[in-house]
């Protein structure tokens, strides 16, 4: 009833985040481009008459380098127009994954991978497909011939995934016991003014910064991790707002400071400071911190000092720097794949 028909199908697609295909692939024999399938319009299961996807350009070349979005099932099929009876031949659908990120919507989702799986086209998965079907078809149904039974075992169950470009730091000794505080400055340094030119990649970004405990909270089991969360301080995750008022996410450019034993500290902001949306769970804990800003670029200080303590008061105190944790699935340039101490 058609020509042959090749599938691609791409299950799994990240929540806002989108796959485009070429309008045409070639067929190749090994030493040539023997023949050409072209992206056609059809059912979910590959079934119809053949009705090719309106080509952009004229030519071969033009429907092989030209990319429309998959369809919402996430399905492409071609159909061979030509090919060489006499060669094995192979074709390869390039595709390209794009997406508009949108920080306060947590999207592309970084949570979900892609899977793709290909076969032949129309295809069906009743028993009653399988079988021959003598005319007139029961129901007055008509499959068409041939048919094919679905492709279920991914080519590549890892097709593709968004990694989060998140910034890591670890704080590895922080105490609110024993007499002691600690305070802590997070700085979104995702602004400057240096530009490519000035050898920077930093794009203004924003987001909430989530804070995981480890140690002892009084001798028992540490916190439960806390968000900056203005409207219901402590609570994750962040709710999905552009608000920076009200879900504490700090802004390009600005400072997040948080003290433990009693949760203070604010945002800053060119107009003036608003609350971090964070509480006091960290009283009486002592151990390590680490926090996961949900922007690319940041730097951290921590100081450690009397509870209580001012700038002028006779007491033992201690500064440094946290320490930036690099994913070891997200590949940085010039940095190894490991865990990457550093300021």
């Amino acid at each position: 009833n058609q020509g042959t028909r090749l599938q691609v199908t791409i299950s799994n697609i990240p929540a806002g985040a989108y796959v485009l295909v070429p309008e045409a692939v070639y067929l190749n024999n090994g030493t040539i481009n023997s023949g050409i399938a072209v992206l056609v319009n059809t059912d979910t299961s590959g079934n119809g008459s053949y009705s090719p996807v309106p080509p952009t350009g004229t030519t071969a070349a033009q429907a092989t380098g030209t990319y429309v979005p998959i369809a919402s099932s996430g399905m492409a099929v071609y159909e061979v127009l030509f090919a060489d009876p006499f060669s094995i031949e192979t074709a390869v659908v390039t595709t390209i994954v794009a997406y508009s990120p949108s920080l306060n919507l947590n999207q592309p989702s970084t949570t979900t991978t892609a899977q793709a799986f290909g076969g032949f086209a129309p295809f069906y998965s009743t028993a009653s497909a399988h079988e021959p079907q003598p005319l007139p078809f029961p129901n007055g149904v008509t499959l068409p011939v041939p048919r094919f039974a679905p492709g279920t075992v991914p080519a590549n169950p890892n097709y593709f995934q968004i990694n989060k470009c998140a910034c890591n730091l670890l704080f590895p000794f922080v105490s609110a016991t024993g007499g002691y505080d600690t305070g802590i400055a997070i700085a979104n340094t995702s602004l400057d003014n240096l530009g490519i030119a000035g050898g920077s990649a930093a794009q203004n970004q924003f987001g909430g910064i989530q804070f995981w405990y480890y140690g002892s909270l009084n001798g028992g089991a540490p916190p439960p991790s806390q968000c900056t969360n203005v409207a219901s301080p402590g609570t994750c995750p962040t709710p999905s707002s552009t608000s920076t008022t009200l879900v504490g996410q700090v802004p390009s450019g600005q400072i997040l400071t948080y003290v433990l034993s009693s949760g203070g500290g604010q945002i800053t902001s060119p107009t003036g400071g608003s609350a971090n949306g964070l509480d006091n769970r960290a009283n009486g804990f002592e151990g390590y911190i680490i926090a996961q800003a949900q922007f690319q670029y940041c730097h951290a200080y921590a100081f450690i000092t009397a509870i209580g303590a001012g700038p002028l008061s006779a007491a033992v105190s201690e500064g440094y720097l946290g320490l930036i944790l690099a994913s070891s699935s997200l590949a940085r340039p010039g940095l190894p794949p490991a865990e990457q101490l550093v300021h």
